[in-house]
């Protein structure tokens, strides 16, 4: 599968690997991005592509989005609310975060945040949590309250829909 064509498949809601949850005007959107997909722009570049790959396999990849307005920002408080989520994601998002598997809860290693300060209604972060080598249940993600008065956002992510994720081929 080419990597136009991974992405398709990950934005397809049926495949159970991007969801959405809405609370007043927000939108929080998670989507599951598998190691390989992490990892194609290194593996494009060299020729030890199963080491680059073996690295990348050690973390569990999530997308974050969050949207005011389901796609505009119309007004000033709009604009005001925006800038918060941006504060909010930037500063005191990673400690609202958790990610289980079974019973284990795994550690957040990194995140990397998308500011574009105002130019869209939409924020978003990557997570990378470490990956549990003999696990293999469901991922529940939560995140706890946080701006714009929201509640708790709950997401879980079944084991069968990651491993039904189609293998990314190198395009030659």
């Amino acid at each position: 599968m080419t990597k136009n064509e991974l992405i398709s498949y990950l934005e397809d809601v049926d495949h159970g690997l991007i969801q959405f949850q809405n609370q007043g005007n927000l939108k929080c959107t998670l989507r599951y991005r598998p190691s390989n997909l992490m990892a194609f722009n290194d593996m494009v570049t060299s020729t030890n592509t199963d080491s680059i790959l073996n690295h990348y396999n050690q973390y569990i990849y999530l997308l974050i989005s969050y949207d005011i307005n389901k796609g505009g920002i119309n007004t000033r408080a709009d604009l005001a609310s925006k800038q918060h989520i941006d504060d909010y994601l930037t500063k005191d998002f990673i400690s609202k975060v958790s990610l289980r598997s079974g019973k284990s809860e795994l550690r957040l290693l990194d995140h990397i945040s998308v500011n574009m300060f105002g130019y869209t209604s939409s924020s978003e972060i990557m997570l990378v949590f470490e990956r549990s080598e003999a696990d293999d249940n469901d991922l529940k993600f939560v995140i706890e309250e946080g701006p714009l008065s929201f509640e708790r956002w709950n997401f879980e992510i079944r084991s069968k829909d990651i491993r039904s994720v189609p293998e990314l081929k190198l395009e030659s």
